[in-house]
């Protein structure tokens, strides 16, 4: 496992930015097409900790990508306009999502409903800009270390030596070295998207203590899609079996539209097949409680976002919002 450095921050707020997420609606308007929302915000963000006793984990299965005091987010792919399917319990594991266009004046679908996909916590490494340097002279660690260098077989193929009884004879101009210029900063594995995430409590003794989720909504072009933003919060907290729904966050303490059957079909009208009665987000200032985490114990984080998509139209056309998720004991 990699560690990164620990922040000497004398405070025992936990600050992690999760994710900035622009999503550009200049080709979309919910009450007239079901086109896709771009995500065109790549930029990744990072966020460390001042608790060395908490860490975050990518990890793939049994296997540990990473581990330390920071992570970083990517923007993922495209998303489309869209509700979840029912109102989320506090004993649900996960969320389904469902979109469908509407006629001209937002009363009636002119489409079934159709599975969609939110965006959920990613990173993909960073590629690894590589380059093979020619040796001229024998390296010092040939005799014990001659695996680590390569033959050209051709321009831009080459061919790493493999273990034999002793180190090949060294010649001049034969052998190239690897020269990785630039390395994913969290040292998981280049070209490798990685979606499973644990918040790791590393004290010996105790519990962390209740975490909780504040965030902070912004509109990164225009004034108005930061209020349709949703942002639904799952977490394994210490006596949880698995990842359980804990809320959801918007910009304000507002109503979140949802399917109210579960799905609809062409021709129903969207006042019967939508409704926000039960589903009310939390405001991201309020905040959620998570939960503790034992100690030597880890707690997967999985988070949704999306657009509600009853509420935009071609007034948004064009903006972008953004969020930063804040951890705090």
């Amino acid at each position: 496992m990699k560690h990164m450095k620990k922040s000497m921050l004398f405070s025992t707020v936990l600050m992690v930015v999760l994710l900035v997420v622009a999503i550009s609606t200049a080709t979309f308007a919910w009450y007239t097409s079901n086109t896709q929302v771009n995500v065109t915000d790549t930029v990744i963000n990072s966020a460390e900790s001042a608790d060395a006793n908490i860490e975050f984990v990518w990890k793939s299965g049994a296997n540990y990508l990473y581990n330390g005091t920071t992570v970083a987010f990517s923007s993922g792919d495209n998303i489309y306009p869209m509700v979840p399917t029912k109102a989320p319990e506090a004993a649900d594991t996960s969320m389904s999502f469902i979109g469908a266009s509407v006629n001209a004046t937002g009363t009636t679908f002119t489409a079934d409903s159709a599975a969609m996909t939110p965006w959920t916590q990613n990173y993909t490494s960073v590629a690894v800009d590589s380059s093979y340097e020619l040796t001229i002279e024998q390296p010092d660690n040939w005799s014990t270390h001659y695996t680590q260098y390569y033959t050209k077989i051709s321009d831009g193929v080459y061919n790493k030596l493999q273990v034999q009884e002793s180190a090949p004879a060294w010649v001049a101009d034969t052998y190239y070295e690897l020269d990785a210029t630039t390395d994913d900063p969290y040292g998981i594995p280049s070209g490798t998207t990685v979606t499973e995430l644990y918040i790791a409590n590393r004290a010996t003794s105790g519990e962390s203590g209740d975490l909780k989720i504040t965030a902070t909504i912004t509109n990164n072009v225009g004034t108005t899609l930061a209020s349709a933003l949703r942002i639904a919060v799952f977490f394994q907290a210490n006596g949880d079996a698995g990842v359980v729904y804990k809320g959801t966050l918007a910009s304000s303490a507002a109503a979140t539209n949802y399917a109210a059957n579960g799905s609809w079909t062409a021709n129903d009208t969207v006042a019967s097949e939508i409704t926000s009665a039960d589903y009310t987000a939390t405001s991201a200032t309020t905040g959620i409680s998570i939960g503790s985490i034992a100690a030597g114990a880890e707690g997967r984080l999985v988070i949704y976002a999306w657009y509600d998509g009853n509420m935009l139209g071609n007034a948004q056309a064009g903006n972008s919002a953004q969020f930063t998720l804040n951890i705090a004991k």
